[in-house]
């Protein structure tokens, strides 16, 4: 029964982090979007000064990748809870991790740039 409950958490641990594809047929949502943006909240726990900013497409575009494909394996992090410096190292080793193309990278990285602690 042991050997049981063991494959079967394995199993659905590894099923969990797999890569997710899209069915044929469908398409993905891409930054580049030419339709209004709607006013978007920050995340809980952004320090008052980030959140009075006003926060440009761009900020919006990456909020939208960082959602979807950040959200994908693990729950998302508050872009608060670190600085510029300290995101550099976590953009350089998550991206190829959540296949982020170079616009994308660079769409999260002005999303947790916006919101990091003492911007």
């Amino acid at each position: 029964m042991k050997k049981f409950l063991f494959v079967l958490i394995a199993g659905v641990t590894i099923y969990s982090c797999s890569h997710k594809t899209a069915p044929a047929g469908t398409t993905t949502a891409t930054a580049t979007t030419t339709a209004p943006v709607a006013e978007v909240k920050p995340p809980a726990g952004t320090p008052p000064k980030a959140a009075e900013k006003m926060e440009s497409p761009a900020v919006a575009d990456g909020k939208a990748i960082y959602t979807a494909k950040c959200g994908r394996c693990h729950g998302l992090k508050n872009p608060g809870d670190w600085t510029v410096t300290e995101w550099v190292p976590i953009m350089d080793a998550m991206a190829p991790k959540a296949n982020l193309t170079a616009a994308e990278k660079t769409s999260v990285t002005t999303y947790v740039n916006f919101y990091a602690k003492g911007s």
